[in-house]
């Protein structure tokens, strides 16, 4: 069995975000407060609607980052699994192997790596670069073809039907 895990490479730490926040907060209501006491009191309601723009990116990011897929393929079965955190799992599914193969999908100036059945597609690897996308699916294909490969105990030249 082959095992592929892959998580979104966060460079911040929770509390590093929540840190980070408390900065930008403390200065922008420091900056606004002085256009406050000179009379310019519309200035506070956009440092809010600020601050709670970059509050709910941050939360959106940290969300994103607790986030993590697997692709597990043995002979029988490639299973994807897809969790939103540690212990939440979003989406699993699970495609034979034989008929499965790893693809790259080029929709404008976006690629995504899929695994697809027919005109199944399971998008894989969300949060990966694109060159990223491209070695994983060459290393994916490899297994995926190693793995079917294995089932095929005679060459289709032997069998000679007579």
């Amino acid at each position: 069995m082959h095992r592929f895990e892959l998580t979104a490479n966060c460079s911040m730490t929770a509390t590093e975000a929540r840190q980070f926040f408390m900065l930008v907060t403390i200065t922008s209501l420091f900056v606004a407060g002085v256009f406050v006491s000179r009379g310019y009191w519309p200035i506070l309601p956009f440092a809010g609607l600020e601050l709670a723009a970059l509050g709910w990116a941050l939360h959106h990011h940290w969300q994103r980052a607790q986030s993590w897929e697997s692709v597990e393929i043995n002979d029988e079965s490639v299973v994807l699994t897809r969790w939103r955190r540690s212990d939440v799992v979003d989406e699993r599914v699970e495609l034979p192997t034989p008929w499965t193969r790893a693809a790259l999908l080029e929709r404008g100036n976006q690629l995504d790596l899929a695994f697809a059945r027919g005109r199944d597609r399971h998008i894989f690897g969300r949060f990966l670069v694109p060159d990223e996308k491209r070695a994983l699916q060459a290393r994916l294909a490899q297994v995926l073809r190693q793995t079917s490969n294995r089932d095929v105990d005679q060459p289709a030249s032997q069998n000679t039907g007579r």
